[in-house]
């Protein structure tokens, strides 16, 4: 790692000690304005930059906390119950050992493991009605996190957008769901496009620092056309819509498909409107993840579905792992399992068991 990576992630981890400690106790953090543990953040990092930049990112620093304060207060968090800190965190919140505080509530850090189908996340922030995750880097565009999150693309021919392939919302939502907890938003919040606002001169509310991505009760099919029959004379015709479209096969043909236009003909499309309606729904048909006006939406099946591809590509690495045997992995032909973060879920023979000889 960097030396720039490196301070880039001690300032994020202590960004991260920072909001664990304003949301577990509330009481004791805002007895003191934002810019006083700011400070204390920015005296840590400030001996891995020079005199100038290390001001820079001290005023930088102040901003991020203040984005974390105002984000608390705007959600409505309360503290949760205090539970005990767990035990595998590797590193202790730096506030915690300043004040002599070890719970922490429930709300933060919350890890879900769900071992049938080798799943495990930690989560920033948990609650039964939103999953949270703090971002210090450069806000992502809706467009770039609706590509990126898209699992039933060809991963080999598609390649990748600016910020690769990310399955983090959709990860955090189905484990919750296996949790038996069914929280319908999952929220992004990035602290660098607070500070970008404000050394702008333009700050806006925290609602424009975060990007939310929630779950739909309508089934995928209905969800994904709501926003194209969305249009006056439409809404009324959107199931039966839907239904022609998705009879039709590949969409690929629609545009020159005499018979889907003399089904949308039959039930009251003008053929003027024709030509639109058919480009919009051919571009949403066999996606999994819909943008619409409040941010991205997915539905309960599609996060079933991601679960199910999650499994399939664990198989798929896991029979490849046993083919290859020992002599797939050179590098390490003799791996300790027993200090794997993964150990608990892991349904693998350690390798250095594995049969050189097996398939």
């Amino acid at each position: 790692m960097s030396a720039a990576e490196n301070e880039h992630t001690i300032v994020g981890n202590k960004i991260h000690d920072y909001a664990e400690f304003r949301i577990s106790y509330p009481d004791i953090a805002t007895q003191n304005p934002p810019d006083h543990y700011a400070d204390m953040i920015a005296d840590i990092c400030a001996p891995l930059q020079a005199e100038e930049a290390a001001e820079v990112e001290r005023s930088k620093i102040r901003l991020y906390c203040r984005a974390i304060d105002e984000m608390v207060s705007s959600n409505n968090l309360g503290k949760g119950q205090l539970r005990k800190r767990s035990n595998d965190k590797i590193e202790s919140n730096m506030f915690f050992e300043l004040y002599g505080l070890s719970d922490v509530s429930e709300y933060t850090e919350k890890k879900i493991m769900y071992a049938d189908y080798h799943m495990e996340g930690n989560m920033d922030l948990y609650t039964d009605q939103l999953i949270l995750d703090y971002k210090t880097g450069k806000k992502k565009d809706l467009k770039n996190i609706a590509e990126a999150m898209e699992f039933t693309s060809d991963f080999d021919d598609r390649g990748y957008n600016e910020y690769g392939f990310d399955f983090q919302p959709l990860y955090y939502l189905a484990l919750a769901r296996k949790e038996g907890d069914s929280p319908k938003v999952f929220k992004y919040f990035s602290t660098n496009e607070y500070y970008r606002q404000r050394i702008h001169g333009d700050p806006k509310g925290i609602d424009t620092c975060q990007t939310e991505i929630h779950v739909e009760d309508d089934d995928h099919a209905k969800m994904m056309s709501a926003d194209v029959f969305a249009q006056k004379g439409h809404a009324k015709y959107r199931d039966v819509m839907l239904d022609v479209f998705l009879r039709h096969g590949d969409p690929s043909g629609w545009a020159d498909d005499d018979d889907l236009r003399a089904e949308l003909s039959s039930i009251g499309v003008r053929t003027k409107d024709m030509p639109i309606l058919i480009k919009k729904m051919s571009d949403v048909v066999g996606t999994e993840v819909i943008r619409n006006k409040t941010g991205i939406a997915v539905s309960e099946d599609t996060l079933s579905r991601f679960i199910e591809v999650v499994k399939q590509n664990y198989d798929v690495m896991r029979e490849d792992f046993y083919k290859g045997g020992p002599e797939a992995y050179p590098g390490r032909p003799a791996m300790d399992c027993s200090k794997c973060d993964y150990k608990d879920m892991c349904t693998l023979v350690p390798l250095k068991e594995v049969d050189s000889d097996a398939e």
